[in-house]
């Protein structure tokens, strides 16, 4: 009888998952080992950055631009400012650790971008297209167009994406409301970066190079 006892006994203390008290289960579902680190802008001089691991924002992380820290500003965001703006060309190193987790992302600033059309107070009508035409030294890895308006004093936007080798684009109208005010439009320059270490290959630097916003007006 003893020997039977034992003999069941033995699978309880090897699987002590499978035994009452749970106290050894491990996780289903465990976080994966590479951080997804995503600019939100990144800029030519102000910072703003998310770091998630999994679903869940990665909080407590060291976060620096070229070296300077930006400071946490709320779960996963950390967001500060370089001490100088940087000239087309330079350089961007963004490192990111996080317990045992390492991540890097590098690229440069894109080249500027200068507007040619639409010019400075020209008319646009609601529900017609905006064709935008610009110059820039330099391929990004996409152009953002962009049109901005006020309503009932609050300002909205919508924009494009096209690719980095165009200088010409449209952003339609159709939903601007009857009410909106004070359009503009710009035009982004944006680099992706190149990342290495932990992380997630959908990481983004998403660095941008703006354009001056060209004020416009709406149609009677």
């Amino acid at each position: 009888v003893i020997m039977s006892a034992t003999r069941f006994l033995l699978p309880c203390f090897l699987l002590v998952g499978a035994c009452g008290g749970g106290g050894g289960e491990t996780d289903p579902t465990p976080l994966p080992n590479t951080l997804l680190i995503e600019g939100s802008d990144m800029g030519v001089k102000f910072q703003n950055i998310r770091v998630s691991r999994g679903t869940s924002a990665v909080t407590g992380a060291t976060v620096t631009v070229n070296g300077v820290t930006m400071p946490e500003t709320g779960p996963g965001y950390y967001q500060g400012q370089l001490q100088n703006f940087l000239p087309p060309g330079a350089a961007v190193l963004l490192e990111v650790r996080a317990g045992s987790l390492v991540a890097t992302g590098q690229t440069t600033i894109p080249q500027e971008v200068t507007m040619v059309t639409p010019v400075t107070g020209a008319t646009i009508t609601r529900g017609n297209v905006i064709n935008v035409t610009w110059t820039s030294s330099g391929n990004p890895d996409r152009f953002q167009i962009g049109l901005e308006y006020q309503v009932n004093a609050g300002s909205t936007s919508q924009s494009v994406t096209v690719d980095g080798s165009l200088r010409a684009g449209s952003i339609p109208t159709t939903a601007v409301p009857a009410n909106a005010t004070n359009p503009s439009v710009y035009v982004f320059g944006y680099a992706n970066g190149t990342f290495s270490g932990a992380a997630d290959p959908a990481s983004r630097m998403n660095l941008r190079q703006p354009s001056l916003s060209v004020p416009l007006s709406f149609a009677p």
